[in-house]
C-alpha cells in the first residue's frame, strides 16, 4: 500500500526592500527624529521660561521696588542739596543706570536735576555709534529723515542685507555643484510629490474598499490625517501615513518616485538639522550658557540657579543702598565707595 504524502507549503519569505526603499525609510526616520527633537526643544524652552519666571518673580518685584525707593531717596538728597560736585554727578549717573534698567521714576528724577536729559544722552550715544558704523562700512549713512538711531538701524539693516546676499550667493554656488542626486530629484518637485502620494493614499484608504469594519475605521482615521497633511502641504506627514499603511516601507510606490521622495526628504532633513541647531543655539544664548555648552535640562537648571543667585545678590546690594540713603552721611559714603 502506497502512502500518500501531502506536500507541505511554506510562506515565501518577504521580499527585501530595494535600496531606494531603504534610503527612503532612512531619510524618513531621520526627519521624524529631528522633528521630535525640535518639538522637545520647544517644550524644554517653554518649561525653562516658566520655571525661571516662577523662581525669580518675587525677587524681581522686590528689585523694582528697591530701584524706585533708591530713585526717591536720590531725588530727596538732590533737592536737599546733600550732594555736590563728584557725588552729585555720581548720583545722576546712578539714576541713569536705574533708568536703563527699566525704572521710569529714575529717568524722571534724573531729568529734573540734570542739565542734559537722558533722551539727549541716548541721542549722543546713537551719533557715536553712527560714526563707528560709518567707519566700518566705509560710507556715510543717510542723513535725511529719522533720528540718528533710526539711521543707524537702517544702515545696519543694509549691511545685514549685503551679508545675507553674499551668503545666498555662496549657497547658490554650492547648489550648482550638487551631484546627480539633485538632478534626479528635480524630476519630481514637492507639489507633484504631494499630489501623487495623496492620490495613492486616497485610493488605498478608501473606506468602500475595506470590508473589515475595524480596519475601515483605522483607515478612515488615517485618511483624515492625510487630508489634513495635504491641506498643509506637509509631504513628511503624508509619508508618515504611507509608512503606517503598509508593512513594507513605501509599498506600492514606484522606484523612480521613491528616489525622488528620498531626495526631497534629504533636503527636509538638512532643513530640520539647521532648524534644530538654530533652536539649540537660541535657547543656549537666552539662558546665558557658555559657548559650546548645549541647552538641556541639567545645564538650564544650573543656569537658573546661577541667575537666581546673581539676582539675589543684586537685590541685597540695592536694599543695602536704600538703607544707606536714609541719612546724608551714609549716602555720601555709599556713593563714594560705589564710585571707587
Amino acid at each position: 500500500m502506497t502512502r500518500r504524502t501531502t506536500p507541505q507549503t511554506t510562506d515565501a519569505p518577504a521580499a527585501a526592500p530595494s535600496p531606494e526603499a531603504r534610503r527612503w525609510a532612512q531619510q524618513l526616520a531621520s526627519a521624524q527624529r529631528l522633528q521630535a527633537q525640535i518639538e522637545a526643544l520647544d517644550q524644554l524652552a517653554q518649561a525653562h521660561r516658566a520655571e525661571r519666571h516662577a523662581q525669580q518673580a518675587a525677587e524681581r518685584q522686590q528689585l523694582r521696588q528697591a530701584h524706585e525707593q533708591m530713585a526717591q531717596a536720590l531725588d530727596q538728597a538732590l533737592v536737599a542739596k546733600w550732594l555736590a560736585g563728584p557725588l552729585r554727578r555720581r548720583a545722576l549717573a546712578l539714576l541713569g543706570q536705574l533708568a536703563d534698567a527699566g525704572c521710569a521714576p529714575a529717568e524722571a528724577v534724573h531729568d529734573r536735576h540734570a542739565e542734559v536729559s537722558l533722551a539727549q544722552r541716548r541721542a549722543e550715544r546713537a551719533d557715536a555709534w553712527r560714526q563707528r558704523v560709518e567707519a566700518q562700512l566705509a560710507q556715510p549713512l543717510d542723513e535725511t529723515g529719522g533720528s540718528a538711531q533710526a539711521r543707524l538701524q537702517a544702515a545696519m539693516r543694509r549691511w545685514q542685507t549685503e551679508q545675507d546676499e553674499r551668503r545666498a550667493q555662496r549657497r547658490a554656488a554650492r547648489e550648482r555643484r550638487r551631484t546627480t542626486d539633485q538632478e534626479a530629484a528635480q524630476q519630481l518637485d514637492a507639489q507633484d510629490a504631494l499630489r501623487r502620494l495623496f492620490r495613492s493614499l486616497a485610493s488605498a484608504l478608501h473606506p468602500d474598499r475595506e470590508p473589515d469594519p475595524h480596519v475601515r475605521e483605522r483607515k478612515t482615521a488615517w485618511m483624515a490625517e492625510a487630508n489634513a497633511a495635504y491641506e498643509r502641504r506637509d509631504l513628511l506627514a503624508l509619508m508618515q501615513v504611507q509608512q503606517r499603511l503598509a508593512e513594507a516601507p513605501a509599498a506600492g510606490v514606484a522606484e523612480a518616485q521613491l528616489a525622488a521622495y528620498a531626495e526631497l526628504l534629504k533636503r527636509r532633513v538638512a532643513d530640520l538639522e539647521r532648524e534644530r541647531a538654530a533652536r539649540q543655539q537660541a535657547l543656549a544664548q537666552e539662558a546665558g550658557l557658555p559657548e559650546g555648552v548645549p541647552a538641556n535640562e541639567q545645564t538650564l537648571a544650573l543656569a537658573r540657579e546661577q541667575e537666581l543667585a546673581q539676582l539675589a545678590a543684586t537685590l541685597a546690594h540695592w536694599q543695602r543702598a536704600v538703607s544707606q540713603a536714609r541719612s546724608p552721611e551714609r549716602l555720601q559714603r555709599w556713593l563714594q565707595d560705589s564710585a571707587d
